[in-house]
């Protein structure tokens, strides 16, 4: 037995010393159930071996560990992670970037970088949150809620009075 422990240590190494290691150390998102990330518990993942180039509708929570290329636009949450890279447009609920994204991001709520986020592009958000670390150029547009809620109550008025 003490063999196969001795092979399997080695593997180990080796797995460790090819790996492409970072100065940065891996971001670990986890969401609780009354999270402002798990708006929807359905998550739909592109992995890292994926490049997706075109548009991203849907209602699903979204994960990103690869490349996207066009246009993202969910009614949900969307989680980049560390080293993706994405050229897109991004819209969503909630938003959380740890990886690389060229491209304007607007929520719902709240926008969250990561100590390994690099944005370029406007953000448009009611929250916003900049870890240290992250780098950021471009606009910040802050949404207040209580415009939200006088949008709202404008048009309960106007469909009252139709």
């Amino acid at each position: 037995m003490g063999l196969f422990k001795k092979d399997e240590d080695i593997k180990k190494q080796e797995a460790i010393s090819n790996s492409k290691v970072k100065n940065t150390p891996p971001v670990k998102t986890t969401y609780t159930k009354n999270s402002p990330m798990s708006h929807n518990l359905s998550e739909s993942v592109i992995s890292k071996e994926l490049i997706i180039s075109g548009e991203i509708t849907g209602t699903s929570n979204l994960r990103i560990k690869g490349t996207v290329e066009g246009k993202i636009e969910l009614k949900s949450n969307v989680v980049v992670e560390n080293e993706s890279k994405i050229n897109a447009d991004i819209k969503g609920n909630n938003i959380e970037i740890s990886g690389t994204v060229e491209g304007n991001i607007t929520a719902e709520d709240k926008i969250t970088l990561n100590e390994t986020a690099i944005v370029v592009g406007n953000i448009t958000c009611r929250s916003f949150t900049v870890k240290e670390g992250a780098s950021f150029e471009g606009n910040i547009n802050m949404v207040h809620s209580s415009s939200k809620e006088q949008k709202n109550k404008g048009e309960t008025q106007k469909s009252k009075n139709l």
